[in-house]
């Protein structure tokens, strides 16, 4: 179940993401912000089979609304930030 440690940790690594991503544009180095990018995704991934187990188990009674919106809200918006990963390094790539 996602606590309140779990969404400042969601938010601190949001924070940190889009920090590593202006910082690199700068630089041009995309090293640190992809590794946290596909971490990320990971941890979404892994949240999402989470809530689903436990939906199965019928564990989760309170809030269920909003902890499907954080969990679902997260995976679309790591998969968004994957795949603009993705992106830049297949343009930087061909350049």
């Amino acid at each position: 179940m996602l606590t309140f440690q779990e969404n400042f940790i969601l938010l601190l690594i949001y924070l940190l993401i889009f920090y590593l991503m202006w910082r690199d544009y700068k630089k041009r180095i995309y090293l640190f912000s992809s590794i946290l990018i596909t971490g990320n995704f990971v941890f979404a991934i892994w949240k999402a089979l989470d809530y689903g187990r436990l939906l199965d188990e019928k564990i989760l009674i309170k809030n269920q609304v909003a902890i499907s919106v954080i969990t679902w809200g997260n995976l679309i918006l790591a998969s968004l930030l994957l795949l603009f990963a993705v992106y830049i390094a297949i343009k930087k790539e061909f350049k």
